[in-house]
């Protein structure tokens, strides 16, 4: 099987060459629109045609068959595509025929070549690493990616946008910039709430309120409409949603079902039911790796439409390549992850991550991949959980606002709940960015 020849088609590929030759822009702008590019070209040949094309584009020079003989002559490759005459052959071989034929053969061999070459780095695992779960997740990561159109960005459409966002603006229309986290004086400091391709982490030390802090936010996104989709890798789903449930109805669920009185009623408990089950809030518990918190990511954004990612803790997934690896690479790495995660699915990615040295704080990668870093600080040791706490909210990082300041909160832990303790707190001149 190893020497079989991967699936190509040599007359696909010389036809759809042709037709760039012949029509670079239109062309190439389909080949963007299915994610083609030089690597979907399996003959070497006609690799190096691909690379001389893209270098004439990226010099703002014409594409055509002359043009693309005399870059080919400077670079000293077109002897080794068979010189002046097999450019020429390209061109005639697409005389005639439409490209989208040879476009669709070249993309489906190259997405059969992917599914040869994932399936042989996964017969490699499953002889060399011992936990099948682990396997498994990378096999889900790698054969997520086959076949995904994702969407071209362009510097004309980009500014499309904009300029629709200004002119909405300017008509006194509201434009969502960001996803309000729920604590309106959070939001102003963060410049508008969580924007979308952007990571932030909620650090701190055991019984701070991390946790709760991320359930608020995503309480806050149910009642807003938005769907939610949580990593919780730490708690069992009916822990979580025990947790999210309490915090939204004031009162702690374990207390009322060990038959203590709590103000809850029948009605309250019906309303957060349906909260809990309209689908928005989606919670999964079983991520082990990078590859798998991808396929995750994608499947929640792009089939269930989901508006904010949370991943609770991050410290709990791992990368297959880095076995053996200190732990604050395997952050390094992590925290990588999560960052192409987010730019590439347009979604805010809220992280709950334990601080330590050797961890979160051993990694710098922190420094470049987060647009803001949360720690929860607090004085008094972790206690039982009928306690309220003083907390404060400490920018390490933001950003697109102030930073390295401390905003006052309180953690009512027994129903779960963190507020902001000074709704007339300001940023001073000391802190403005």
């Amino acid at each position: 099987m190893q020497d079989r020849t991967p699936p190509h088609s040599e007359s696909a590929e010389k036809s759809l060459l042709g037709s760039l030759l012949t029509d670079y822009a239109d062309v190439m702008e389909s080949l963007r629109a299915v994610n083609v590019d030089t690597d979907s070209f399996y003959i070497p040949a006609h690799r190096l045609v691909m690379d001389a094309m893209l270098a004439l584009e990226d010099d703002d020079k014409v594409v055509n068959i002359v043009s693309v003989i005399d870059r080919m002559g400077i670079d000293g490759t077109i002897d080794r595509v068979g010189g002046n005459m097999a450019i020429n052959t390209l061109v005639d071989n697409s005389l005639g025929h439409a490209y989208g034929t040879a476009l669709e053969s070249v993309r489906s061999c190259a997405m059969k070549r992917s599914i040869v070459n994932y399936a042989r780095d996964i017969e490699r695992m499953a002889y060399e690493e011992h936990d099948p779960e682990l396997v498994a997740a990378e096999a889900e990561g790698m054969f997520s990616d086959i076949g995904v159109i994702r969407k071209v960005e362009t510097v004309g459409g980009v500014f499309s946008e904009i300029k629709a966002d200004m002119q909405a603006g300017m008509r006194g229309e509201h434009v969502e910039r960001a996803i309000p986290t729920g604590f309106p004086e959070l939001d102003h400091i963060l410049g508008g709430g969580m924007k979308p391709g952007g990571v932030y982490y909620v650090t701190g030390k055991k019984g701070c309120g991390k946790t709760t802090f991320k359930c608020c936010v995503a309480n806050q996104q149910l009642f807003a409409g938005r769907t939610v989709s949580d990593a919780s890798l730490e708690m069992t789903m009916r822990q979580e949603i025990e947790k999210m449930a309490g915090s939204m109805m004031n009162c702690c669920v374990s207390n009322v079902i060990n038959g203590n009185r709590e103000a809850v009623t029948d009605e309250k408990i019906d309303r957060v039911e349906k909260l809990i089950t309209s689908g928005k809030l989606r919670i999964e518990t079983h991520i082990e790796t990078t590859a798998q918190f991808r396929a995750w990511a994608r499947r929640e954004v792009e089939r269930f439409k989901s508006n904010v990612l949370m991943v609770d803790y991050i410290q709990l997934i791992r990368s297959a390549d880095m076995k053996g690896a200190k732990i604050f690479e395997q952050i390094t790495e992590c925290s990588r992850a999560v960052t192409r995660v987010a730019k590439e699915f347009n979604v805010p990615v809220l992280c709950v991550s334990m601080m330590s040295e050797e961890g979160l704080w051993g990694s710098r990668q922190l420094d470049y991949d987060a647009y803001a870093t949360l720690e929860l600080r607090t004085e008094s040791e972790p206690v039982p959980p009928d306690y309220v706490k003083d907390v404060e909210c400490y920018f390490n990082k933001n950003r697109f606002g102030p930073e390295h300041f401390g905003l006052p909160m309180k953690l009512y832990g027994r129903v779960g709940r963190v507020e902001v303790v000074n709704t007339s707190w300001k940023v001073d001149d000391e802190h403005k960015a």
